[in-house]
């Protein structure tokens, strides 16, 4: 199952990055050249107006200065992995120099993106003209991490199989029914001597468009809470009862697959 995005976000330990001494220019260049990224659009004005006043501003000035996160877009990491070379595209980066903080999207897996980080950090000190590793230096400064990661997915029925016996009923009597209330629900013309609403020859469908499932994770030992969801949307039109879904989750890359065929198998499975 290929992945269609993945995205790491890497919190620093305080003072653990050079961001607030680097130079905002020197590191962009640095971005440009080593990993092909650039400025979004929408935030390269802002930047150059800042950078014209104070060409020597750091990170963390630039990031104080703009309404906008710093977004780079377009971008790719090439190196070596087992002796091959690998090219990794980068849908999109985002530094919050403040908060000490990065996030990286890529086309390919987490362990991709988690490479694109490890590069983004040493940019950094390279801009800051020092060399330090990322096995050396950065990885044992981070404070934490957290993926998204979206994939498709085929399966072989739509999403109302989740609704209960009782539910679907209600739903065809209620809704789907020619004398049900759906038809209501289309802006009808009116009959110009009643002022009423016309009746129509009404052919109502109910899907169930989005399944959103809200997780919240509780420490128990700290009360910290973490807010975190899984999303399935359909991508197309289903044909016989078969389609792709848009799957996404905030799971790095392989536990994302243990999830996905859990779903799968669930939904396709007959019912006991």
């Amino acid at each position: 199952m290929p992945p269609i995005e993945s995205c790491v976000t890497v919190e620093f330990e305080t003072h653990s990055t050079p961001a607030t001494v680097v130079s905002a220019k020197k590191a962009i260049d640095v971005f440009r050249e080593d990993l092909s990224l650039r400025l979004e659009s929408s935030v390269q004005l802002s930047v150059d107006q800042v950078l014209k006043s104070d060409p020597e501003c750091s990170l963390v000035d630039l990031d104080r200065a703009i309404p906008h996160i710093l977004t780079f877009r377009h971008g790719k990491l090439q190196d070596q992995v087992e002796g091959r070379t690998r090219v990794v595209v980068i849908s999109f980066m985002q530094l919050m120099p403040q908060g000490e903080a990065v996030r990286a999207s890529v086309f390919g897996t987490s362990k991709d993106a988690d490479r694109v980080v490890a590069r983004i950090y040493e940019c950094l000190w390279r801009a800051a003209g020092d060399e330090r590793s990322w096995r050396g230096d950065g990885f044992k400064n981070v404070h934490a991490m957290g993926y998204t990661t979206a994939t498709d997915a085929g399966l072989q029925c739509e999403l109302d199989r989740l609704f209960s016996a009782r539910f679907a009923r209600m739903i065809a009597e209620t809704i789907v029914d020619k004398k049900g209330l759906g038809e209501r629900m289309a802006v009808r013309p009116l009959d110009p001597d009643t002022r009423q609403p016309r009746r129509i020859d009404p052919h109502v469908v109910v899907r169930l468009r989005q399944l959103h499932l809200d997780v919240r994770i509780t420490d128990m030992a700290s009360n910290r809470i973490w807010e975190s969801f899984v999303v399935l949307t359909p991508k197309d039109k289903m044909v016989a009862g078969k389609g792709t879904y848009r799957i996404v989750t905030e799971l790095e890359y392989e536990d994302h697959v243990k999830l996905v065929h859990r779903i799968k198998g669930a939904l396709e499975l007959p019912e006991a």
